[in-house]
């Protein structure tokens, strides 16, 4: 179990530093956000956590929605694929 649980934190690392380091471009940010839109209000609605640890609880709590959108980021290059 924490094998998953560093995997899942060491993934949410990844997005994170992703979206800090395209911050700037406008267009990659907006791909980004409407991604978090999606997967991640519905874990924290009122929006008080940094993305970084609301990815580590949609990892958690639905590891198929943490999938798709894996999937979703590595199809739009937002992240590096495997």
């Amino acid at each position: 179990m924490l094998e998953e649980h560093e995997k899942i934190a060491m993934i949410a690392q990844n997005i994170h530093n992703a979206y800090e380091d395209n911050y700037s471009d406008k267009k990659i940010r907006s791909q980004f956000e409407a991604l978090f839109d999606r997967f991640l209000a519905p874990v924290d609605p009122e929006a008080t956590m940094e993305p970084y640890d609301v990815i580590i609880v949609l990892g958690r709590q639905n590891p198929k929605e943490f999938e798709q959108m894996l999937k979703e980021m590595k199809e739009r290059s937002l992240i590096p694929g495997d």
